[in-house]
């Protein structure tokens, strides 16, 4: 014990060098945690306000809502309550012209028991062509009711009805 204590005090800038770079390896890996659990949690929070008793993903789907595909005819063999399938994808959308907001987009059935609670406009309709309603996460982002949005890459046009609740 008595050498060792006797080696760090003459060789301390050697220790401390040693002591920054595990320092700041554990920071960078306390940072980047907490970045996934940002992240995960933003993804999720769009599910979590369905407030739905379960979600049935297909086995193939390794447990990802966004990997799982169920057809139709498989969704109209579920037993249960009230059923409402949903589509989900992430993408972008211009803001300006110069800058894109990441977006997750649910599409669902216009009469769904899950779609979201309105605090501004009008439903979505499916008889209406590509119309859209936003959470108020993008309402604050600078998005307003009547304006159109592009999404993804293709630029394909929306139009906005109507704001939801933003998520909890």
């Amino acid at each position: 014990m008595f050498l060792s204590t006797r080696e760090i005090l003459h060789y301390k800038s050697r220790y401390v060098l040693i002591g920054s770079i595990i320092f700041l390896i554990a920071f960078v890996v306390f940072i980047l945690s907490g970045l996934a659990t940002g992240l995960a949690n933003d993804f999720k929070q769009g599910v979590v306000d369905f407030k739905a008793e379960k979600v049935i993903l297909s086995e193939s789907s390794n447990n990802l809502l966004n990997a799982s595909q169920i057809s139709t005819s498989d969704v109209k063999k579920i037993k249960g309550g009230q059923t409402a399938p949903v589509s989900l994808f992430t993408t972008s959308v211009d803001r300006t012209s110069k800058k894109r907001v990441n977006v997750a987009i649910f599409a669902m059935d216009e009469d769904a028991v899950i779609k979201p609670k309105l605090l501004d406009g009008k439903m979505f309709s499916v008889s209406t062509d590509k119309t859209v309603v936003i959470s108020q996460g993008l309402a604050d982002a600078g998005f307003k009711i009547g304006q159109t949005m592009k999404i993804g890459n293709h630029k394909t046009e929306v139009k906005i009805v109507g704001i939801s609740k933003a998520s909890e």
